[in-house]
């Protein structure tokens, strides 16, 4: 199936002018990028956090559960909130997106989106950690913090990231060895604990940006 989508004629490359991407033209489903207006009415009008229950109900209906990696079988799939993922399959473990911070911003003061539960696992609970997938840049999926822990705690763990990613994860103390930059259509494959994985990278409508200054970049 993935060599199909790889050879098709009807998969096209994102479009870069040497400075910021842009999907191809078959995207003809997307509706282009929030703007400062529209960021302004889901922050300050359209979102009701007072439907959000209190911690003693959430406590109740969504409770914090210590995942115990060390018995978790050797297929399983553990979620750690938001797009936080622990996968272990056939000897291998990888994260997805992995983000411990309390409120995805740039910084504290700035607005952002803060967490109302707890991750349910430190740092120190995980598992061996093969390699991390990174989906693209939104702060809610890339923290820095959470990468730089990671990076000393497994140092030689693999990082599978976004096309034009490479750099901010170098910059940021990754070991350049350990970052493979991936476009769409691309697959790698790697030998991890004598188990072959084939990573591939799939197509998202979406954006990237982390500055005032970079979207797209």
């Amino acid at each position: 199936e993935g060599n199909q989508m790889a050879e098709s004629e009807e998969f096209e490359k994102p479009r870069f002018d040497g400075c910021r991407f842009a999907n191809p033209s078959s995207f003809v489903g997307w509706t282009g990028v929030p703007g400062i207006i529209d960021c302004f009415k889901w922050k300050f009008i359209e979102d009701d956090f007072s439907r959000i229950p209190s911690d003693e109900v959430l406590n109740e209906t969504l409770p914090i559960c210590t995942p115990n990696f060390h018995k978790a079988s050797q297929l399983s799939l553990t979620w750690l909130g938001h797009a936080t993922v622990v996968v272990r399959m056939c000897g291998v473990t990888f994260i997805t997106d992995p983000v411990w911070a309390k409120k995805a911003s740039p910084i504290s003061v700035m607005p952002g989106y803060r967490r109302y539960r707890p991750p349910p696992a430190a740092y120190e609970d995980l598992p061996e950690l093969d390699f991390g997938l990174i989906s693209h840049c939104h702060y809610d999926h890339l923290d820095a913090t959470s990468v730089r822990t990671l990076c000393s705690m497994f140092p030689r763990m693999l990082w599978f990231v976004p096309l034009g990613l490479g750099r901010w994860m170098i910059k940021d103390g990754v070991p350049a060895g350990n970052v493979h930059e991936m476009n769409w259509g691309d697959h790698r494959t790697f030998d991890f604990n004598g188990t072959s994985c084939e990573i591939w990278c799939v197509p998202a409508q979406h954006w990237s940006q982390r500055t005032l200054f970079d979207r797209y970049k």
